[in-house]
């Protein structure tokens, strides 16, 4: 008496069974792939537009790194890259987040959410209101 068993295999909690054929799969895959591959593609082209439409380069292919979360960004803070490009960590962040919303792309864990960004902004415009204005002399 022959007891039939099913052995399971890791993939299967990965890519359960669907009934379909490996054609159908593999041609689910292909336009998988072709899909991602015109979304990388379409972000590859406007960062490159981004940074030619900028007056600065620099801080324009920075702000791309940071809202992609690039490696090139790992052990880097906003702050510390703005002041080698003697600009503000704003200039950096509003230009990354900018770019994020051009290729409707989440903000990268370098970045600050959107929820953190708008209570930083309320209590900065709170603080700049409440600082009484100095006139040159």
């Amino acid at each position: 008496m022959s007891e039939k068993f099913y052995v399971r295999h890791p993939v299967d909690d990965i890519e359960p069974d669907t009934g379909s054929s490996w054609a159908e799969i593999n041609e689910v895959r292909k336009r998988a792939f072709f899909e991602a591959s015109r979304r990388q593609l379409f972000i590859l082209n406007q960062a490159v537009d981004h940074i030619l439409r900028a007056e600065d380069h620099g801080v324009a292919t920075w702000q791309i790194a940071f809202s992609l979360g690039l490696p090139c960004c790992q052990g880097l803070t906003m702050t510390k890259v703005a002041e080698s490009l003697l600009v503000t960590p704003a200039a950096i962040s509003k230009g990354a987040h900018a770019f994020c919303q051009r290729v409707d792309v989440s903000p990268s864990m370098y970045m600050k959410s959107e929820e953190a960004s708008v209570s930083y902004r309320e209590k900065r415009i709170i603080e700049l209101r409440s600082t009484p204005c100095q006139s040159r002399n």
